[in-house]
This record gives C-alpha cells, structure tokens and sequence, in this order.
C-alpha cells in the first residue's frame, strides 16, 4: 500500500500585485514528514486547462517546502515521493498526495 502524504498549502493573503512564495509542509500521520528522497511536484491550472510549472523548493525545516508564485487561478497539486528505491515508483514506501487549492 502507497502511504497517504498530507499537503497542506498555507496560502496566506498579499497584497495585490504581489509575488509572494507559498509556503507548503509535507506530513504523514499527522507529523512532519522527514522524507530522504527528493519529492516530485506537479501543478495543473484548472482556470488554463493545461499543465503549469511548479517551482518548488525545500527549506531547512523537515518536511516543508516554498512554491514560487503561480498565476491567479485554481489547481491541483500532485506529490510523489520515491522513498524506496528498492521497487518501483507508487509501491510500498513511496508516499503520495494531491491537494486543490486557488491562488
């Protein structure tokens, strides 16, 4: 079984016109999740029916990450974790998760 990572997106309210990251935790079980592997991250922008590019990148504290700023609009974020490189992506070990969210 692929174990559920939760994604929480903590958009937090700018001032218009502004650019800021958004910061994003990674958690299993109601903890941070300290993964090893890097995580894989994808956006799709419901408003422009296309895949996005989703800049992602992790900070010192375990488990969090900061999403560059992302065009107005609503999408899905997909999370994959490689944890156990012993068998293939999306098996026992690896974790996965999926988040709707609007900017």
């Amino acid at each position: 079984m692929i174990a559920a990572l939760a994604l929480s997106a903590l958009l937090l309210p700018a001032a218009a016109g502004a650019q800021t990251p958004i910061p994003l935790e990674l958690r299993f079980d109601g903890q941070p999740a300290d993964i090893k592997a890097p995580p894989d991250f994808s956006c799709y922008d419901y408003t422009r029916n296309r895949w996005s590019g989703c800049r992602v990148e992790r900070t010192r504290i375990p488990g969090t990450f900061t999403l560059q700023p992302l065009e107005a609009g609503k999408y899905r974020m997909h999370v994959s974790v490689d944890e156990n490189p012993a068998n293939p992506r999306r098996h026992p070990g690896d974790y996965e998760a999926q988040h709707l969210f609007e900017v």
